[in-house]
């Protein structure tokens, strides 16, 4: 199991420097609709996302990783590709769904359907794996073996949290092992959709020891 998501990864993330003029322009017009302003970090993270066939969005809890997980997959839906997220649960795919706008599933119930590949009528697929640093090797296996290698992947998550059950830690490997591009949002931020003003808080660091 180790070898074929290793070795999917690996392939996916030789596809890159794909950040060409239908990904600007994708992203320029999914900006442009924003009601806030993206900081430097999150825009970074956005046009890495575009730029590569894998990447990872890591960082704590309110550092802007549902707005760059957002912008980007409304980028990727104005170029075409057919979106899929996914979660480990039924509650945390309901939360991706309120947070992106977009249907979205179990990783159970994404099995149980056709698997993921090209057809006539749709030829490019993203798949969003959320919450992925509660997810065990075997877990994740299962939804890189059920797609087609020409899908493109996003991980998001936190590799700081608590280890999934079972074996492996698959996010935190990947970001340790730095064979896939990924950006750390570490600056905690409110955005404020009616008034388009920001609430810079305190670094993820203070926040946490604080609550500990």
């Amino acid at each position: 199991m180790e070898n074929v998501i290793a070795k999917r990864l690996k392939a996916l993330a030789r596809q890159k420097d794909l950040y060409g003029d239908n990904a600007n322009s994708a992203y320029c017009s999914v900006v442009s609709d924003l009601p806030y302003d993206l900081t430097k970090k999150q825009s970074e993270a956005v046009a890495m996302c575009l730029d590569n066939s894998v990447s990872c969005i890591t960082g704590g809890a309110d550092t802007g990783k549902t707005t760059v997980l957002r912008t980007a997959l409304n980028a990727f839906h104005r170029m075409g590709f057919e979106i899929h997220a996914v979660a480990l649960s039924g509650r945390a795919a309901m939360r991706l769904h309120e947070s992106i706008g977009r249907m979205t599933s179990t990783i159970a119930k994404l099995l149980r359907g056709e698997p993921i590949a090209p057809t006539p009528e749709q030829q490019k697929h993203h798949l969003v794996i959320d919450e992925a640093s509660m997810i065990a090797l075997p877990t994740m296996y299962r939804p890189i073996n059920h797609t087609h290698p020409s899908v493109r992947f996003v991980f998001t998550g936190d590799p700081d949290q608590l280890p999934p059950f079972g074996c492996g830690k698959v996010l935190y490997d990947i970001v340790r092992s730095k064979a896939v591009d990924y950006t750390k949002l570490d600056i905690v931020k409110h955005q404020d959709g009616s008034t388009g003003i920001p609430e810079y808080s305190s670094s993820l660091t203070k926040v946490t020891s604080q609550n500990s």
